[in-house]
């Protein structure tokens, strides 16, 4: 990210690569954060996901 150069702005999917045994524990909980709104839009979203599978693969 190159208008970005304090790390400490950078997003979460540039942090995770340089991860060492350290700092293990946060990045797991970062992962965890990062994980979780999409996760949670999957599992709200899934009867419609469903539906429109069903409904694209009907002829008329």
């Amino acid at each position: 990210m190159t208008f970005l150069k304090d790390q400490t702005l950078w997003p979460l999917s540039l942090y995770l690569p340089t991860v060492t045994a350290e700092n293990a524990g946060a990045s797991l909980a970062a992962s965890v954060i990062m994980l979780t709104p999409v996760l949670l839009i999957f599992l709200f979203g899934q009867k419609y996901l469903e539906a429109g599978i069903a409904t694209s693969g009907m002829k008329d």
